[in-house]
C-alpha cells in the first residue's frame, strides 16, 4: 500500500475522532446542575441557534404552546408581547415580514461598528481598548466611560441559551467585562432614549449564570450611546428569586394567552407589522369613513348613556354631543345660559364655560359643543383678550404706572419690562401690543 494513503487515512481518522470527542466534551459541559425550584429542570442549551432574519423568514405556527415546543423565548418575544398580543401574533405565530424603521436602522447599524471593533479588543483592559478608540468614535467613549478601567473584555455580542422548566430561551448580549474581582458583568448599549424599558433584557441574559450557582452574582450595565445615560445594577442571592419569579409570570402571560387582542394605542403608527395588522387598518382605511370631531364625541356620548343606563339615570337629548344651542338660551343680566326644557344651567366664567355635569370648556372647546350659541363677548374677557381685544376699557391712570378697568376697577400694573395682568400674569411688551393692540407707550407711562 502506498505510505501516502496510509498517512492521510490516519489522518482523517484522527480528526474524525476529535471532532466526535468535542461533541461529546460540549454535550456534557451544556448540562446545568442548579436551579431556582427544581435544578434538575435547569440546562444550558448550545449556543447555535439560529436568529430569524430577513434572510431566514420566521415560519409559521398554529399557537404559542406550537411556537414554545419548536424554537425559544426570547427578550425581543416577550417585548413585542408586552407591547401588543396582536403584534406578536403577526410576527411570531404568522410569520408578516416587518417593516423597515429608520430608529432600528441606526441602533443596528451602531451594533454593526461597535461588534467589528469591539472584537480587536477582546484580552485588552478597558483603559487600553478607551485609549485606542478617544479620537475615533464619541459614541465608543461614551460606552467605555461608564466602565472600570481595570476590568478586562471578555467577548462581544456571546450567544447564550439556557432551559427553565422545559421552556428553552435564547439572547445575545452586547458585551462581557470580567471585574478585577472576577464578577461578571453583562453590558448592553443601545441608541434609544428610555432606559427602564430594556432593564428586563440584561436579567434575562443573567440566567444561565443564576443557575448554575444560588450564590452567583452578576453585575449588568445598561448604557444610551446617544443621550449618555446609564443604568447598573447588580443581581445576587437577594433578588436572584425575585428577577426568576419576574420571568416566569411574564412568560406565564404569554402562554396563556389564546386570544392575543390587540392594544391600539399611539404605538400603531410605529408598529413594525402595521401593513398586516388588520386591526389597524380597519380603524384607518380609506374604504372606512374617516372619524370626525363630531362622530367622537357622539361616540363618548354613547359611552356615557350606556354607562348612566347601568346606574339607572338617563341623560337628557340637549347634552348629547354637539348641540345647535336650540334649548339653551343666555339668561339676561346673569353670566349663563339656561335650558328651557331642563332648566340646567352653562355658567360663563371668566375664560372657561361650566356644564352641569361640571365639565369645563374653554372657548373653542364651548364653540364646538354648541356652535349655535353666540359668544357672550362682555363676560369673556379672557377669550376676547386672547383674540387681540380693543382694550377699551382700561385707561392709563394719571400719575401712575397702571391701567385701570373702569367697569371692574382691575388694575395692570406696568414694570420695567413686563405687565402684570390683575391674574397674575406677566406679559412682556409684545404680549401686551397682542393682547392690547389699542394703547400707545409713551414715555411718561414707561
Amino acid at each position: 500500500m502506498d505510505p501516502s494513503t496510509v498517512y492521510f487515512g490516519a489522518m482523517i481518522g484522527y480528526w474524525v475522532f476529535r471532532g466526535i470527542k468535542s461533541w461529546l466534551e460540549e454535550a456534557e459541559h451544556s448540562t446545568n446542575v442548579a436551579g431556582p425550584v427544581e435544578p434538575q429542570q435547569a440546562r444550558l442549551l448550545p449556543t447555535s441557534i439560529t436568529k430569524t432574519t430577513e434572510e431566514h423568514p420566521a415560519p409559521r405556527y398554529t399557537s404559542v404552546s406550537d411556537l414554545i415546543r419548536n424554537t425559544y423565548i426570547s427578550y425581543s418575544k416577550l417585548r413585542c408581547y408586552q407591547e401588543c398580543p396582536h403584534k406578536f401574533r403577526l410576527t411570531y405565530l404568522d410569520g408578516a415580514r416587518e417593516d423597515r424603521s429608520p430608529f432600528t436602522g441606526d441602533g443596528k447599524t451602531f451594533h454593526k461598528h461597535a461588534e467589528s471593533t469591539l472584537r480587536s479588543f477582546i484580552g485588552c483592559s478597558v483603559r487600553e481598548a478607551q485609549d485606542r478608540v478617544a479620537t475615533r468614535d464619541r459614541r465608543l467613549r461614551r460606552l467605555f466611560q461608564y466602565l472600570p478601567q481595570d476590568s478586562y473584555i471578555k467577548a462581544v455580542e456571546h450567544r447564550l441559551g439556557f432551559t427553565l422548566h422545559e421552556v428553552r430561551y435564547f439572547g445575545i448580549v452586547d458585551l462581557v467585562i470580567c471585574d478585577s474581582d472576577g464578577t461578571i458583568r453583562l453590558v448592553d448599549y443601545k441608541t434609544g432614549h428610555n432606559p427602564k424599558i430594556h432593564i428586563e433584557q440584561l436579567e434575562l441574559y443573567c440566567m444561565p449564570i443564576l443557575l448554575r450557582s444560588a450564590e452567583a452574582r452578576v453585575r449588568c450595565s445598561f448604557i444610551l450611546v446617544d443621550t449618555d445615560k446609564h443604568v447598573y445594577w447588580e443581581v445576587g442571592p437577594g433578588n436572584r428569586n425575585d428577577v426568576i419569579r419576574n420571568l416566569v409570570r411574564r412568560v406565564n402571560a404569554l402562554i396563556f394567552d389564546t386570544q392575543l387582542k390587540p392594544f391600539i394605542n399611539t404605538k400603531c403608527k410605529d408598529c413594525t407589522v402595521a401593513q398586516a395588522c388588520t386591526h389597524r387598518n380597519g380603524r384607518h382605511s380609506p374604504e372606512r369613513p374617516v372619524p370626525t370631531l363630531t362622530s367622537g364625541i357622539r361616540g363618548a356620548a354613547s359611552r356615557m348613556r350606556d354607562l348612566d343606563k347601568r346606574n339607572s339615570k338617563k341623560l337628557p337629548d340637549a347634552t348629547r354631543g354637539p348641540t345647535n344651542g336650540g334649548s339653551f338660551h343666555a339668561v339676561v343680566g346673569k353670566a349663563e345660559y339656561r335650558c328651557a326644557e331642563t332648566g340646567r344651567v352653562i355658567a360663563v366664567g371668566e375664560r372657561h364655560f361650566t356644564t352641569h355635569k361640571g365639565q369645563r370648556l374653554c372657548v373653542t372647546g364651548f364653540q364646538k359643543r354648541f356652535p349655535g350659541l353666540p359668544l357672550p363677548a362682555e363676560r369673556l374677557r379672557g377669550s376676547t383678550q386672547r383674540q387681540g381685544s380693543t382694550a377699551k376699557s382700561f385707561q392709563p391712570v394719571v400719575g401712575k404706572a397702571e391701567y385701570k378697568c373702569v367697569e371692574t376697577g382691575r388694575v395692570i400694573p406696568i414694570g420695567e419690562r413686563h405687565f402684570t395682568t390683575h391674574k397674575g400674569e406677566r406679559l412682556c411688551v409684545a404680549g401686551f401690543r397682542k393682547r392690547f393692540p389699542d394703547f400707545h407707550f409713551t414715555g411718561g407711562q414707561r
